[in-house]
């Protein structure tokens, strides 16, 4: 029992000089810590969004090609070739209650838009209204007194060297055949200055439902809007037939139909029967979106600007997408059908 228990003294003795000899030939480093370093993911900046000053749709980049064009509505010039890429559509009377437009032209430029016709007062107002530079196949004499001062960039198709940026259609008879070529335009990069209507959710509550508008400028200038509810398009029809952009063969729509109701009289002393129109206000408007009407009024503020507003005096919302137009007086019949 005694040599065991010196056998396990020796034994512990043993292990003792062992581990106090490690301590002595292998001193302990320091621990270090090393420090954990964090992976910050940075969050993927946002595309920034653009909306288009004239229809409210996306758009990649702000800025681009902007312009107006005076576009014929005479039964000789139709169809008429680009309509259908227009943003915005004026269509307004000239002599002898003949209609013509003023074509807003921003999201997409087709290659060609005529017949190009000659230019009116309220033509250059609206234009230079919208910043625009304008496009004209010569003009009236009170038009041309008011382009002397137009402010921004414009284009005469019989004026100096206006006349390249145009070509005429052989199968069509003159003064009906004059075409712009957009790819001969200079680049404008003239801003947009949409002060009068903005694009968003319509403001709805409250209005009655029309599925169709009909506007009888003359017995040849029969215009119907037919609304479309799964597309929210109004599909527009002349004299009774589906209004067709010959450059694409397609039907002629819109998103939106304003009806401005501006006092119209005939010039004095004009031997053509041109009129004025007073584009000064105020006056009642109709705005036409998502299948319903609803009421409102328009007027030059005092920046100079006509800008629409609905029934409770703001400015109007309008759905995103095209718009047209229609400028009459009292004695245009306007009717709706539910």
């Amino acid at each position: 029992m005694r040599q065991r228990f010196i056998g396990l003294s020796l034994a512990i003795a043993a292990v003792g000089f062992l581990v106090a000899g490690c301590g002595q030939t292998s001193p302990s480093k320091p621990i270090t810590h090393k420090k954990s370093i964090k992976h910050v993911v940075k969050p993927k900046p946002k595309p920034i969004r653009y909306a288009s000053p004239t229809t409210g749709m996306p758009e990649k980049s702000p800025g681009g090609q902007f312009f107006a064009v005076t576009v014929e509505n005479s039964p000789q010039a139709r169809p008429q070739t680009g309509l259908a890429s227009a943003d915005i559509v004026y269509e307004m009377e000239t002599e002898g209650t003949i209609t013509r437009y003023l074509a807003l032209f921003h999201d997409h430029i087709p290659p060609l838009i005529g017949p190009v016709r000659s230019a009116r007062p309220y033509f250059v107002t609206t234009a230079e209204d919208w910043g625009a530079p304008f496009v004209h196949f010569g003009g009236s004499p009170q038009a041309y007194q008011m382009l002397s001062n137009y402010p921004y960039h414009q284009i005469d198709g019989v004026t100096g060297a206006g006349g390249k940026y145009f070509s005429r259609d052989p199968s069509r008879v003159a003064p009906h055949n004059a075409y712009l070529h957009t790819d001969r335009l200079p680049t404008f990069q003239q801003s947009v200055l949409n002060g009068h209507f903005k694009f968003g959710q319509p403001p709805l509550a409250g209005t009655k439902s029309v599925s169709t508008l009909s506007i009888v400028y003359n017995s040849f200038t029969r215009v119907k809007y037919d609304y479309q509810k799964g597309t929210d398009e109004y599909l527009r029809y002349q004299d009774g037939q589906p209004d067709l952009d010959k450059g694409t063969g397609k039907q002629i729509y819109t998103n939106n139909v304003i009806v401005q109701y501006a006092p119209m009289a005939p010039i004095p002393n004009d031997t053509h029967g041109r009129i004025s129109i007073n584009l000064n206000g105020p006056g009642l408007a109709l705005y036409f979106t998502m299948g319903k009407e609803i009421a409102g009024t328009w007027q030059r503020n005092p920046s100079g600007k006509v800008v629409y507003y609905d029934a409770q005096g703001k400015m109007i919302t309008l759905h995103p997408g095209k718009t047209w137009i229609e400028v009459v007086d009292d004695s245009v019949p306007v009717t709706e059908t539910k």
